[in-house]
């Protein structure tokens, strides 16, 4: 009888568990759904749809808004009333329907800490490498850079930029990090922080509140969809993975679709809308990485390549020479060469300064002289 109430009690036990929300940070079972990333070593290729969803009240307000800002600074004396109406101009002839789609191909690779990111759209080209301290950006057209080539620190090359993250984190770069999980069933939430894509701040990525939503399968944790709060828990971005499959032990989205979301005003009102897509298709995932000199930056260097340096607040452009050091070097010469041109102008300024002490010292005795004489 004892052993029918023991085992009872261990099936309800059972059930309950199941039929209750794991909450916590601190819950070891809970963490052990960590949240599945990309192996250190692979490469993914993906064709790219980028979608133009906006509505035609959302347009019209986008427009409307440009116009008025301006408007308003320049009546603040921010901007002059010529440049605020040739914004105003510029945004009046703004697209009126949706633009049609684009098409790109990307490919990502990572290679022990290393991350490289290319997107191809005809003959326009970007490339991002990303490495322990430093990331580096280049753009090309037919051929031709763009800018030159601008390295950054950590992270900074890819502000701004919409890199995908199919249903899985960068070792560099996580979905989503985990500060909280709850578990019914083999349903998973994790709440905490997630990549704004598209936008930055400063020269690194920006972080929302965000929540992702999963199951608990034999492979690991599958992730449905992320969404990215704004400080008044409203949509800003969303992440929705399908078509999942087993890749080097994580359950990787064949479809992965990023929506931005903007805010249009009515009747004294916020309404949040859908404004464009990104669709990343998955079209190959190897377990090898490009060849080595891909995560290289002098292997992108052509000589007199043009390079700026934004490590500092103030860029320092130089000029690459071929054969004369690593990009790492040259770029020490030429800050140390910035620092001394800083130097001289700054000693310039002092003996100026000097000079011009000495010539009013000398005013100021002449003129005393002066009156000392007329007394006597």
């Amino acid at each position: 009888m004892h052993g029918r109430s023991d085992c009872l009690i261990a099936v309800l036990v059972v059930a309950i568990s199941l039929c209750t929300p794991s909450t916590v940070a601190g819950d070891p079972h809970a963490r052990s759904y960590g949240v599945p990333t990309l192996p250190a070593r692979c490469t993914l290729t993906f064709d790219v749809i980028v979608r133009d969803v906006s509505t035609e009240e959302m347009r019209r307000f986008a427009k409307e808004y440009s116009r008025d800002s301006r408007r308003w600074l320049a009546n603040r004396g921010v901007v002059s009333r010529e440049s605020a109406e040739a914004a105003a101009r510029e945004a009046a002839a703004g697209p009126d329907r949706q633009q049609p789609p684009r098409r790109l191909n990307a490919v990502l690779s990572l290679f022990d800490g290393k991350t490289y990111y290319r997107l191809l759209e005809g003959t326009y080209e970007q490339e991002f490498l990303c490495c322990d301290t430093y990331s580096i950006k280049r753009v090309t057209h037919a051929g031709h850079s763009s800018g030159g080539v601008m390295y950054y620190p950590r992270d900074g090359a890819w502000a701004g930029e919409v890199v995908p993250l199919p249903g899985v984190g960068l070792p560099s770069l996580p979905l989503i990090t985990l500060e909280s999980v709850e578990q019914i069933g083999n349903a998973v939430t994790i709440r905490g922080r997630s990549p704004a894509m598209n936008t930055s701040a400063g020269n690194g990525w920006s972080r929302r509140s965000s929540r992702a939503e999963g199951r608990h399968t034999a492979a690991g944790l599958e992730v449905a969809r992320c969404v990215l709060l704004g400080r008044s828990n409203e949509v800003e971005q969303r992440w929705d993975f399908s078509g999942h499959r087993v890749f080097h032990g994580v359950r990787l989205a064949s479809r992965s679709v990023l929506t931005d979301f903007g805010t249009r005003w009515s009747d004294d009102r916020p309404i949040r809308e859908p404004t464009r897509t990104f669709t990343f298709m998955l079209r190959d995932a190897s377990p090898r990485p490009l060849y080595e000199e891909t995560f290289n930056a002098d292997h992108w260097l052509r000589d007199q390549d043009v390079v700026q340096d934004y490590r500092t607040r103030d860029a320092i452009p130089f000029r690459y020479r071929l054969g004369r050091g690593s990009l790492s070097a040259q770029m020490e010469r030429a800050r140390l060469e910035r620092r001394r041109e800083q130097a001289e102008a700054r000693r310039g300024t002092w003996t100026v300064t000097g000079i011009s002490g000495i010539v009013v010292l000398l005013g100021v005795i002449g003129v005393a002289a002066t009156r000392r004489f007329r007394s006597r």
